[in-house]
């Protein structure tokens, strides 16, 4: 008989069977249950991981249990981003550091208070950039389901660049185009963005955030906004483009040609546009789906950078 593979549902409130108490509500979304192994019944699958930026991956269960992949992408900071499930630390040794942040299960918990989610999320926030300064790469994991990590990456770049929802989970769906975010938690990220306006102020990381836009728009096949003057069409031009006409010199076929339809020897031949194929092709994209960015892209189009 086969064994029936458990819900992800039945784990994601931080136990199996029941709820957390109102006192150890807040504690399920950003402290760790321990170590251990993978309950007996959850059926395991091969290990997944993608590089969302340089020293950012996201993982499955099965990633963040491989020392190869951890050892060799100096990863120091493994943070589970869906609880409910224990997962071995035995990297601990090696220096790798152990945390757990929810912050999907608890944005969507209408329980707590949008006090202790701003909390939550600035505590996320100070791992992230404490990972930055020590030089180390972070694997955000969950159990199988990508959109827990996705959601804590959008939600930190909000507060980070002070991006908009639009513009931070189109960046994300470019990395990870199969993550799809419910309603439910689109309406937290809007509320979480008008918080982010009226919170936080002050200049932003210009260059980083810069290099993270510019690879969202060349994966959108677009140009930068900051960009004028350069564009696929012009660079890639065909030689059609230009004015000048092909003239024939005497003594060849085209000129007996000329003499025989009694035309002038000069006579400008114009080849059929049809016939000439540019040699760079610019590459094909539905303009009108891609998502360009603009000083829009800000929850404050006046956002001062350093």
């Amino acid at each position: 008989m086969t064994q029936q593979r458990p819900t992800l549902r039945q784990y994601s409130a931080g136990m199996r069977g029941r709820s957390p108490s109102p006192a150890a509500r807040e504690a399920v979304y950003d402290e760790d249950g321990g170590g251990g192994m993978v309950p007996v019944g959850l059926a395991l699958g091969d290990a997944e991981a993608c590089k969302i930026k340089d020293a950012l991956f996201l993982g499955n269960v099965m990633a963040v249990q491989d020392a190869n992949f951890v050892m060799m992408n100096k990863i120091g900071f493994c943070i589970k981003c869906q609880t409910g499930f224990p997962v071995p630390q035995h990297l601990r040794r090696m220096g790798v550091s152990y945390t757990v942040s929810n912050l999907l299960g608890a944005f969507m918990d209408q329980s707590l208070s949008v006090e202790k989610k701003d909390a939550l999320l600035e505590a996320f926030f100070n791992r992230m950039e404490d990972a930055a300064e020590m030089g180390m790469s972070v694997l955000l994991y969950s159990f199988e389901d990508f959109v827990w990590p996705c959601f804590c990456v959008v939600a930190y770049w909000m507060r980070k660049y002070r991006w908009t929802v639009e513009h931070a989970v189109a960046v994300m769906k470019s990395r990870r185009p199969d993550v799809i975010f419910e309603q439910s938690a689109l309406s937290e990220l809007s509320l979480l963005a008008e918080r982010i306006s009226q919170k936080h102020r002050g200049a932003i990381a210009a260059e980083e955030e810069s290099v993270i836009t510019h690879t969202f728009a060349n994966a959108q096949g677009l140009q930068s906004s900051e960009e004028e003057g350069s564009s696929p069409a012009t660079r890639a031009r065909p030689i059609t483009a230009h004015t000048g006409r092909i003239k024939w010199q005497a003594g060849n076929g085209i000129a007996d040609f000329c003499a025989y339809h009694d035309l002038p020897a000069d006579t400008p031949i114009i080849p059929p546009k049809r016939s000439i194929i540019p040699i760079l092709r610019t590459r094909r994209t539905n303009t009108d789906k891609a998502v360009p960015f603009t000083p829009a892209r800000f929850l404050d189009d006046n956002t001062p950078q350093q």
